[in-house]
């Protein structure tokens, strides 16, 4: 059985992470990887190397190949298995999520989404728009060598939060999941 999303978990997270220096990290780590395409064909991601890049750093990344998904790391914090993969999307572009589930229940989406909405609840809000900041992937493999343990890094920044406020988040709301819907 698939866990079951658990909208009150999640928003809760999202006011945690807007408590937290989350969406400047966010917002700096796009900014560091991003570049305006001026429509010429870029290099594809080779998404071997990118593994290698991963294991060259002593990063256990597991790869699926058939839908470009880069797990960079899987922990276990407070009983909840907490998953954080880079996903490449079509034309190379790079999509960090983070989820989290103990089997029954889950909450997590793409660290954009985390951002953009812990950014509206801070004070005073950090408005995100479109085009919604993402890292991108400009053709050159040595710039993923750099962006990896910046990505890592800036996920353990969100796993220590998990590890400060999980707890608490958890056991506000009982074992069942609210139905799924979209915090606006």
């Amino acid at each position: 059985m698939r866990p079951v999303f658990d909208e009150n978990r999640h928003y809760k997270f999202i006011e945690i992470l807007s408590e937290t220096d989350y969406v400047p990290l966010y917002l700096r780590f796009c900014e560091k990887y991003s570049f305006i395409r001026d429509g010429s064909e870029l290099p594809k991601m080779k998404v071997d190397a990118l593994e290698d890049i991963c294991r060259s750093m002593g990063i256990k990344a597991k790869l699926n190949k058939k839908y470009k998904v880069l797990d960079l790391d899987t922990e276990i914090i407070h009983g909840w298995t907490w998953r954080a993969p880079l996903v490449i999307q079509r034309y190379d572009m790079l999509e960090p999520m983070l989820d989290g589930n103990n089997g029954k229940i889950s909450v997590g989406t793409t660290m954009m989404v985390f951002a953009k909405d812990a950014g509206k609840l801070r004070n005073p809000p950090i408005i995100i728009t479109a085009p919604a900041p993402r890292p991108d992937f400009d053709g050159d493999m040595r710039t993923m060598e750099r962006m990896i343990p910046d990505l890592v890094a800036l996920f353990r920044t969100v796993k220590d939060t998990i590890r400060a406020h999980w707890p608490a988040i958890d056991a506000a709301f009982p074992d069942t999941a609210a139905p799924r819907t979209r915090v606006t």
